[in-house]
């Protein structure tokens, strides 16, 4: 019975710690580019943030993509290197 409530702990703390980085990525691209995201437009895979945005969002986005990425640096491990 241990083992169960050890496994969905960790699979509760994988969960929270998507949610911190989404919400890093949002607070980050706000400060950045003045875009506003939601949570639900943003996934992080591995090193790779794909960002469901607008064309003309994902423009600004990506004018001051490695301010971003810069940005990110500190706060979402492993560290986002690469923006879609």
């Amino acid at each position: 019975m241990n083992h169960i409530s050890d496994m969905f702990g960790k699979l509760k703390s994988a969960f929270i710690n998507q949610s911190d980085k989404k919400t890093a990525v949002i607070l980050a691209c706000a400060e950045t580019t003045g875009v506003n995201l939601k949570p639900e437009q943003i996934e992080i895979n591995n090193k790779t943030l794909r960002l469901m945005v607008s064309s003309s969002a994902k423009t600004t986005i990506f004018l001051k993509r490695n301010q971003l990425i810069e940005c990110l640096a500190d706060k979402v491990k492993p560290q986002i290197t690469e923006i879609r």
